[in-house]
């Protein structure tokens, strides 16, 4: 039970134990519960007064089961068939967990199977002949925790369904919104794939593939790297494939810094600064390992978004730590673009250059944060269905996008010209570029 491991993604023994000492500690003392729980059901079955046991007459099947019992309830099991343990023994390889899935025993060996049990479909379990079989043989053990569970799982889809449906429904499948802020669910899964299939069924346009990813799968979607991997086969050139294979390098070595993010989160107590998010284009490679590690992810340049002036901020770093809860506060654009699911390609500038992307970003939102009021007020914006607003709203960001960059142009007028440059077509920048007319 305490051999194994909290997490997937393989480090070394001193290294892993000194960054995963708070994972460890809190995975430990709820398995300790769940065996403590499941021997005393067994000690109550068999008549026996719990407290007066001595640890040399426990049966050491009672232990075994009760043990396994601990480590389903944490969602820390093996599959049970040969071929499931093989597939997540294949899986736990650290550059599988760190592009594709961070937690494969996590995903195939409980979060699936659970999904399975507590849901409707789980009642087809209860009609298996072996479980019959189990009935006429008077043990319906195994048909009551079947009929059991299935119920379960229905009656919280039906609470997905009336979450999703309620005034508490933020404007993403996982979002349960409270006033502004709106409390992302997607740590407490599988529990939260409720709310994605009740979001799915009513709602398919809704979802996108990655929706699917994040919230049955349990794909990792750092850096977009299933999409990168897709680019990279398509580059056209040496320099695009190595930007793409930077995405790839940085999104796997940073899986291997995740448990640092723990002191990071209990450093904002100290440091405020560390809240800030912060941004990781230019730096593909060590950028997502320097944003987890303390005062060391300052050095990365402050993340800018055009949907809010100023800072970007996690909100709530201890109490994400502490209890798994986060949550964000939302403005009028953030809630309106995550509403109508305006594309990220749409909202955020490409000059070509970091840099440049968050110097018009910033002035994007400078713009917008009086523009968008404006075309809610003075027109019948809301009230329009939501293909018109993304076309209406799309436009508004087109048009304070070329706004943006020739303000960006005439205050800073080298930065200006590298716009223009790389914002040239390839095929034409190298024949400017040959005949000398461009740098190479």
């Amino acid at each position: 039970m305490f051999t194994t491991p909290v997490q997937d993604v393989v480090l070394t023994g001193k290294i892993s134990k000194t960054l995963n000492y708070f994972n460890t500690t809190q995975e430990y003392f709820f398995r300790n519960i769940a065996f403590e729980a499941k021997l005393r059901n067994f000690a109550r079955q068999g008549g026996i007064d719990f407290n007066s046991l001595k640890a040399v007459d426990i049966p050491e099947k009672m232990l075994a089961e009760s043990a396994e019992h601990a480590l389903r309830m944490t969602y820390a099991a093996m599959p049970k068939s040969n071929f499931g343990k093989e597939w997540v023994r294949a899986m736990t390889n650290p550059v599988i967990t760190a592009l594709v899935n961070p937690f494969p025993r996590f995903l195939w060996g409980n979060a699936l199977p659970f999904l399975y049990r507590f849901s409707p479909i789980g009642f087809l379990e209860a009609a298996r002949p072996s479980v019959i079989a189990d009935i006429v043989g008077g043990n319906p053990a195994k048909f009551t925790k079947a009929i059991s569970q299935a119920t379960i799982g229905t009656t919280m889809l039906n609470m997905g369904f009336y979450v999703r449906n309620s005034k508490y429904a933020g404007e993403r499948w996982y979002e349960i919104k409270v006033g502004d802020k709106r409390i992302d669910t997607r740590a407490f899964a599988p529990f939260s794939t409720y709310l994605f299939l009740a979001e799915a069924i009513q709602n398919p346009e809704k979802i996108k593939a990655a929706d699917f990813g994040s919230a049955l799968l349990s794909l990792n979607r750092i850096g977009g790297t299933g999409l990168v991997l897709a680019d990279i086969m398509q580059s056209k050139d040496a320099a695009t494939t190595i930007s793409y294979l930077k995405r790839v390098g940085g999104a796997w070595l940073s899986g291997f810094t995740v448990p640092v993010k723990t002191f990071k989160d209990l450093y904002t107590a100290v440091d405020p600064k560390e809240a800030i998010i912060r941004d990781t284009k230019g730096n593909e490679l060590f950028g997502p390992i320097q944003q987890n590690i303390p005062i060391l992810s300052q050095k990365s340049p402050r993340a800018v978004t055009p949907l809010q002036t100023g800072d970007i901020r996690t909100e709530t770093p201890l109490l994400r730590q502490f209890t798994g809860l986060s949550y964000r506060t939302k403005n009028a654009l953030q809630k309106e673009v995550d509403t109508i699911q305006l594309p990220y390609n749409k909202i955020y500038p490409r000059t070509g250059d970091a840099k440049s992307d968050r110097m018009v970003s910033a002035v994007m939102a400078n713009i917008l944060e009086k523009a968008y009021p404006l075309l809610e007020s003075k027109t019948n914006y809301l009230k329009m269905d939501e293909p018109t607003r993304r076309i209406l709203l799309g436009q508004l960001f087109s048009d304070t996008k070329a706004q943006a960059r020739l303000i960006i142009m005439k205050q800073y007028p080298e930065i200006g010209a590298k716009i223009k440059i790389d914002s040239i077509p390839g095929d034409i920048k190298s024949i400017l570029q040959s005949r000398g007319i461009l740098p190479q």
